[in-house]
């Protein structure tokens, strides 16, 4: 477990590594920016790490969208246009479903 005090945020983070991933759970307050009203939330990453024999190194945030696991890229692609102004509805919907609810 590791606390830290963020540039304008709390966080609380754990690891673990199981069944052949490495996982981190991060528990977070209002991050800079965030939306109004948005309060404290759990991000839940899982990672296939890569081999020198030829695995790619896989992220993934936890959602519930699909087989439950979407891509790190997608996920950083409606950060961003979140904060370029540009991001879609379906982009905003996977946002909410990667933030989970806490107290």
């Amino acid at each position: 477990m590791k606390i830290q005090a963020k540039t304008g945020y709390d966080q609380i983070t754990y690891k673990w590594s199981e069944g052949g991933y490495n996982y981190e759970v991060r528990w977070h307050t209002p991050t800079p920016g965030a939306p109004a009203g948005e309060g404290n939330s759990w991000v839940v990453s899982r990672v296939t790490p890569g081999t020198p024999t030829g695995q790619v190194r896989v992220e993934n945030i936890y959602t519930g969208i699909g087989d439950g696991w979407t891509p790190r890229w997608e996920w950083q692609a409606a950060i961003d246009a979140y904060n370029n102004g540009t991001m879609t509805a379906a982009q905003e919907a996977l946002l909410k479903a990667g933030h989970w609810i806490a107290p």
